[in-house]
């Protein structure tokens, strides 16, 4: 089937079988993704006892998104969460809570801190793999580690997800380590406290 597009073109709605939508026009797209609470980001991602869940660590000791995640996991009853981040530092020490109650019990990735100190005197039921970044993305990249759910701190984000760190208040560099796991991971939730129009051009 032909039609016109916003641009004047007559275009082919049908190609080898596949079917397209045409062109509305600048900033026309109906889509967006913006959820306001963390625990209905996850609800919304089918988040379930079992699941892995990736992380990055741009923020470091400024970190408290794992620490959200995590709670609202438990609050939802979701049990044996495997962590897949790519460092847990002091600002973590809740994790080790969330370990004793059953909510983690599998961890990847690099462990700093009280949180290291913690699962080195007490084993967790399955042993800890300490991952370096590059190895945590091979991981990924491969399979071996697969997230199901992606959280990514971001400074600033467009309703459609297309995010970064280094514009807004909250700026704190770039967020290249949580590329693979978008491209991965079965969902991917973005937090941040900066909407930004869209596209967001600095992603």
């Amino acid at each position: 089937m032909k039609v016109e597009n916003s641009a004047g073109r007559i275009i082919n709605t049908e190609i080898l079988g596949r079917n397209f939508k045409p062109f509305k026009g600048a900033k026309k797209h109906s889509y967006s993704s913006k959820v306001v609470e963390l625990s209905d980001a996850l609800k919304k991602c089918n988040i379930k006892s079992g699941d892995t869940l990736s992380f990055h660590h741009q923020l470091r000791n400024g970190d408290n998104v794992i620490n959200m995640a995590l709670e609202d996991a438990r609050d939802l009853d979701v049990k044996n969460i495997r962590m897949a981040h790519t460092a847990i530092f002091n600002v973590h020490e809740p994790l080790i809570d969330f370990i004793k109650e059953g909510v983690v019990n599998r961890v990847e990735g690099s462990i700093n801190g009280v949180v290291g100190d913690y699962v080195s005197k007490n084993p967790l039921d399955f042993p800890v793999i300490l991952r370096s970044h590059g190895g945590r993305w091979a991981a990924v990249k491969t399979g071996e580690l697969h997230p199901n759910i992606a959280v990514i701190a971001a400074s600033a984000a467009d309703e459609r997800g297309n995010c970064t760190g280094i514009i807004g208040e909250s700026a704190f560099g770039p967020i290249s380590y949580s590329q693979v796991d978008a491209m991965h991971a079965d969902y991917v939730i973005i937090v941040t406290d900066n909407i930004v129009d869209y596209p967001n051009r600095y992603q």
